[in-house]
């Protein structure tokens, strides 16, 4: 009659109900153990967009701490492998490759900073004025303001109100950063 039932359940069923052999689980914790590791690459204010229990955030805190002495890091490696059997592995995936592609679209805004930082410094007061069609976001008054201390400073200060304008004109267009 058993082998009925069997035969009824679809094999994910069938997994669930039969206990997992030894191979299984020691397969599932280097899988956790290894999105752990992913999720030690991340800095821990990244890791406060993931919705991770405190434990697990508590132990991350700690491998960033120690020093690099291999063997306490590969101790709180498997540690962390532990920890994480408890948790969803699925929501984790989907929260690392949200994080990920974040990443990915930083550098974008920062380089679209640069041209128009770059626009701005070469072509002044137009410049300003072609930028601020496209990107309204922008303060007129404060562009203008960077502009010209940009054009007063001394050659050795100039490197810093660049930096200072390309700050600005980044936060402005992205401010969640």
């Amino acid at each position: 009659m058993e082998q009925k039932n069997r035969e009824q359940h679809t094999d994910e069923e069938v997994q669930k109900l039969e206990p997992s052999s030894r191979t299984q689980k020691k397969k599932e914790a280097t899988r956790m153990q290894a999105l752990g590791e992913r999720l030690l690459e991340f800095k821990i204010t990244d890791l406060d967009k993931i919705p991770l229990p405190d434990r697990i955030r508590i132990a991350i805190t700690e491998y960033k701490r120690l020093p690099n002495s291999h063997g306490a890091k590969k101790r709180q490696k498997q540690y962390l492998g532990k920890i994480m059997r408890d948790c969803s592995r699925e929501e984790i995936n989907e929260a690392i490759n949200l994080l990920q592609s974040t990443r990915k679209t930083i550098p974008q805004s920062r380089v679209l900073a640069r041209e128009l930082t770059e626009i701005i410094l070469t072509a002044g007061d137009d410049g300003i004025n072609q930028i601020l069609t496209k990107h309204s976001r922008l303060q007129r008054q404060k562009l203008r303001q960077l502009f010209r201390e940009y054009s007063k400073a001394a050659d050795e200060d100039r490197a810093k109100c660049h930096t200072k304008l390309e700050s600005y004109i980044s936060k402005s267009l992205n401010p969640k950063e």
